[in-house]
């Protein structure tokens, strides 16, 4: 036997790979040829080795040992090719085996039908996951039976795999997957109102739920980042919501103010791992839902689920109120928000002259923040956003826009005649820059008399001074 080196080349990239491989020559009839015993991988010794090597791998696979295994490198290596060849050995021969006692018989393929066919690879996952977060211990301890512990998890299951309502999920269940099998419980026998009871149980335990998935996720995935980020959404019913004392009609996220809504509050870290979540009241006041997540977070901190530094709390400034600023602090808890106020108008100076002193942090490829610290306590950073100056710089252009165009139409009617009273056309003006205050304070509209002390012509005037200060602040914010 002898060592064979091999180079193959990748046709797409072009690159080429080195392998060795353990080869011997055998005969048949007039012909030699060479048989593969062994791959080797890459090897990393020098060639004139590659003798000795042939020799320890020969005898080993004659069952004996060399006088080259006193070689540690040669031993390595040897150990290491033997433990790869009894494994590939051993499938070899389990096929052929397989292959030996197979019977064979003819089938027609277009007489074959499928039926009952259920996805099957992503509830692997599914349950995979289930039973390694731990999840069916706190289900336990809520009092559920055998029968309905087989049917949360299917039902979290399928809600992870195909989200859904109850009934679709009901539907799932007994249609296309095959949690059935998995959780040994028979869903052609299970009605619709078993998942609605379900769900309410699973919901009853859902305290305990988080706080285990916490504990879990904490062992499963370590993290030294203790950043949680904290905000509301809301979802919208279309039907009558008759007895839901949550569902009520707010600000709604999706412009459904037509329908009531119930609002969810959720905490997550870094890495997207609810911390905690909860559901209010569609008009549920944004900074009053804060004071419930510091008390969830504080007992989390009690049971020693975040060990190391405490907690940076993330929020937008419709939750950082100065009440709720100052109930962070009292938790000793370090946060991190947007003023409530525009105060980046305060700082025209240093945003217009003093933009070299500002530090680069690129928050993506496309995309630089620019920030300073304006040394205050706490401690206040002035930031530039270049996507966020382009975005507002865009927002103003088209408010301007159809302000020029409202003032456009309005002067033409003054110029027909018809306003003419200068109580009219001041109402009309001030109705005009009620509809666009965000761009009227950058103008000036003169009001120019004619005879009997009619109107008889707008002039619009810019406000430079104004619209410069404006146009400075544009991505900037503290």
């Amino acid at each position: 036997m002898f060592i064979r080196e091999k180079t193959t080349t990748n046709r797409k990239t072009g690159a080429s790979y080195i392998k060795h491989q353990l080869v011997k020559s055998t005969r048949e009839g007039s012909k030699v040829r060479q048989e593969i015993v062994m791959e080797l991988g890459r090897l990393e010794i020098d060639r004139s080795m590659w003798k000795k090597l042939a020799q320890v791998l020969s005898v080993r696979l004659a069952g004996s040992e060399s006088l080259f295994e006193e070689d540690p490198v040669l031993r390595a290596i040897a150990d290491e090719a033997m433990a790869n060849f009894s494994f590939v050995d051993i499938a070899r021969s389990d096929r052929r085996a397989i292959s030996s006692q197979a019977e064979y018989h003819n089938v027609d393929l277009s007489s074959i039908e499928a039926s009952e066919i259920r996805s099957l690879g992503p509830e692997l996952i599914a349950t995979s996951f289930y039973d390694k977060l731990g999840i069916a211990e706190p289900l336990l301890s809520s009092g559920l039976s055998e029968t309905e512990m087989a049917i949360a998890k299917a039902v979290i299951c399928a809600r992870l795999i195909a989200p859904g309502s109850d009934l679709s999920t009901h539907r799932t269940l007994q249609v296309n997957s095959a949690l059935s099998e998995l959780v040994g419980c028979d869903f052609a026998t299970v009605g619709k109102d078993a998942i609605y009871e379900i769900a309410d149980a699973i919901y009853e335990a859902k305290d305990s739920i988080e706080s285990a998935l916490i504990k879990k996720e904490n062992q499963l995935f370590p993290t030294e980042k203790r950043l949680f980020l904290f905000d509301l959404t809301n979802a919208y019913f279309e039907g009558s919501t008759l007895g839901n004392d949550l569902a009520q009609y707010g600000h709604s996220k999706e412009k459904r103010f037509d329908c009531t809504l119930v609002s969810l509050a959720l905490l997550v870290d870094d890495r997207g791992m609810p911390i905690y979540s909860r559901i209010y009241r569609g008009n549920q006041s944004e900074p009053e839902t804060l004071a419930d997540v510091l008390v969830s977070i504080s007992a989390q901190l009690g049971q020693g689920l975040f060990p190391g530094e405490l907690p940076t709390v993330v929020m937008d400034r419709g939750i950082a109120t100065k009440e709720n600023i100052a109930l962070i602090e009292s938790y000793g808890l370090s946060y991190l928000v947007i003023t409530r106020s525009n105060a980046a108008r305060h700082y025209l100076s240093e945003l217009k002259d003093n933009r070299a002193s500002f530090r680069e942090i690129k928050s993506s490829a496309d995309e630089s923040v620019y920030v300073k610290s304006l040394g205050t306590e706490p401690n206040q950073v002035l930031c530039i956003s270049e996507r966020r100056r382009d975005k507002e710089a865009a927002i103003a252009k088209g408010r301007t826009t159809k302000f020029v165009s409202g003032f456009a139409k309005l002067a033409a009617s003054v110029k027909r005649g018809q306003y003419t009273k200068a109580v009219t056309v001041a109402a009309r003006i001030g109705r005009l820059r009620a509809e666009h205050p965000s761009i009227a304070r950058r103008y000036e509209i003169e009001t120019v008399l004619g005879e009997n002390s009619k109107v008889s012509d707008l002039i619009l005037r810019e406000k430079p001074a104004v619209i410069d200060a404006e146009e400075t602040i544009y991505g900037a914010y503290v």
